[in-house]
């Protein structure tokens, strides 16, 4: 028998509804707003926030590609794309490196050109040298020809002196020996050995004298700071020159500093009338050392300061030869009768 087919009917499924996607517009919109806050905020601080040009060039751009893709991409929907043989990337990459370059291609030589300015900014020195600053601006205002000229006179002083000092061997006139003396003789920590030669009186008559010595008393009581002076007594001296002497003598004597002396003509004679080592020297906690330069008259003019390894080394060596030569107070009081108070 013959089948008969079967009509088979089926009801088309229902069309299925899309389900609704949560919205992230708000959360999408505080973003955008804080990378763009971001890139202003770092712009407008740069020369507060003593960031240095490099991060700056990389943070901001980042902040405005950030901005920019969430709105191209999600709020206008846009879409872009960079396609090479050898590299594909997608829409936000591409944004973000097109912002990239058009912001660093813009921005790079202020940025750059402020380099200085950040560099200066981060220098520990900086807020003294802009009260420099400051104090200049308020000389020019005076508008008097004179002051300007000392004013920039003064500066580059100050700019040779930190060359020299940047090299690590320095000379200093005699009147400037004050200020470079006092600091050393207040932060000596270990010890202090120096030897007193030449013109006792045109170094311990200065006006600053006092106070030096008060520092060198200090020293010795509240820091235990191994202080040590060498008197070299040259017979030929004045009747000036020798008070001074001896009146600083007695000065160390009282205050119970550390002293030697040395009997120049008899260290002469048993040296065979060599007087190399016969000079003004100084050593701070063997980290530094000083050396007094005599011009062509024989005149103190000028102190060479130190920290080359090599010259403190010489100079300490040419301290203990005078040091095993010299005789305690004591016993120059024995040997020198007449010369000893």
């Amino acid at each position: 028998m013959a089948q008969v087919p079967r009509l088979r009917t089926e009801h088309g499924a229902a069309p299925a509804v899309p389900e609704a996607k949560p919205s992230y517009t708000w959360i999408v919109f505080v973003l955008a707003v804080m990378f763009f806050g971001a890139a202003v905020v770092l712009v407008l601080a740069a020369r507060y926030l003593q960031i240095d040009p490099v991060w700056e060039l990389l943070a901001v751009p980042f902040n405005l590609a950030m901005t920019g893709a969430l709105i191209l991409f999600y709020f206008l929907t846009s879409s872009a794309t960079v396609d090479r043989q050898v590299y594909k990337v997608g829409g936000a990459i591409a944004g973000f490196l097109v912002l990239f370059t058009l912001f660093y291609n813009l921005s790079r030589e202020p940025f750059l050109s402020e380099s200085a300015v950040i560099k200066f900014a981060q220098n520990p020195l900086s807020k003294r040298f802009l009260q420099i600053s400051d104090r200049y601006d308020d000389i020019g205002k005076l508008k008097n020809e004179t002051l300007i000229k000392i004013a920039d006179s003064a500066i580059q002083n100050v700019r040779t002196t930190f060359d020299q000092l940047a090299q690590g061997t320095y000379t200093v006139n005699a009147e400037e020996l004050p200020t470079y003396l006092l600091p050393m003789i207040k932060n000596a920590k270990h010890s202090f050995y120096a030897t007193q030669y030449v013109f006792p009186e045109k170094f311990w008559g200065q006006y600053w004298a006092n106070q030096y010595f008060e520092e060198n008393v200090k020293a010795v009581k509240e820091r235990k700071v191994d202080l040590l002076r060498i008197f070299i007594m040259a017979p030929a001296d004045g009747p000036q020159q020798a008070k001074v002497i001896d009146d600083l003598i007695q000065k160390h004597v009282k205050d119970g500093i550390s002293l030697r002396l040395i009997d120049r003509e008899q260290y002469l004679k048993s040296h065979n009338n060599s007087d190399d080592d016969l000079q003004d020297v100084l050593i701070v906690d063997d980290q530094l050392s000083g050396f007094l330069l005599l011009n062509r008259f024989g005149n103190f003019n000028r102190v060479e300061f130190s920290i080359n390894r090599d010259i403190i080394d010489q100079r300490k060596r040419n301290f203990d030869r005078l040091l095993a030569s010299s005789m305690s107070y004591d016993e120059w009081k024995v040997s020198h009768p007449s010369k000893a108070q």
